[in-house]
């Protein structure tokens, strides 16, 4: 239970117990039955008041909280949107340069801010491995950098992601460093799930068309005329 709604039982159990004693009180007197109905009356009207100004507070607080819920949403998927331009955008010419990481390293910054501690774990770690080996996926690492990645992140271990770090994960080396990577597909999932408004795991449903070459086949046509 909430701070706030704790405080809102307690205020209404004594709003009760005061009503209670009140009553005890006011029966044991000696009144005329118009002083009875009209003290019964007046206590009514200010303890019906009293519940009414409780509950109307407690409305708008969770209110101002689903207001704010929406804002943070909306701000979440516009930046989770920008951040995946850029990140496509900057593997598009199979070329990634320094001033490209360098912009993403600022959206992710910004992404930070929003997103829930996973899902910002998983984000460091993708952006360590794209400005150590200026990598987007496992298989287009060399034999040097997958030496150099199991060397660094044993030794470093806080910095691989959470969901990487499970304890009772096999040892990490150069045969399965690539379970220990932090690929866009996974950053992509991890979107998806802190959105939380979309089901499913996409992660190698992504894979299918990232990983196809651009006219891999020849079959495009020159000019690509189209109806």
């Amino acid at each position: 239970m909430s701070e706030q709604r704790l405080n809102t039982f307690i205020l209404v159990a004594l709003f009760l117990l005061i009503g209670f004693v009140f009553f005890h009180v006011f029966f044991e007197a000696k009144l005329s039955n118009f002083s009875y109905e009209l003290m019964a009356a007046v206590l009514g009207t200010a303890f019906t008041v009293a519940v009414m100004a409780v509950i109307l507070k407690w409305q708008y607080k969770e209110e101002q909280k689903s207001e704010y819920a929406v804002h943070v949403f909306r701000a979440k998927l516009k930046i989770y949107q920008e951040l995946l331009k850029l990140i496509f955008e900057m593997d598009d010419d199979k070329i990634i340069e320094d001033k490209e990481i360098t912009i993403i390293e600022n959206k992710i910054g910004e992404a930070c801010l929003v997103a829930n501690a996973s899902l910002v774990s998983m984000l460091s770690q993708f952006l360590l491995q794209l400005k150590m080996y200026g990598r987007l996926y496992p298989r287009d690492m060399d034999e040097e950098q997958i030496a150099h990645f199991v060397k660094y992140f044993r030794e470093n271990k806080e910095r691989l992601a959470f969901n990487k770090r499970v304890a009772d994960s096999e040892p990490l080396n150069e045969k399965n460093f690539s379970k220990f990577f932090v690929t866009l597909d996974e950053i992509v999932q991890g979107m998806r799930e802190d959105l939380a408004v979309v089901e499913g795991d996409v992660r190698e449903l992504i894979e299918h068309f990232v990983d196809m070459p651009f006219d891999s086949y020849g079959l495009i046509k020159k000019p690509n005329i189209v109806s």
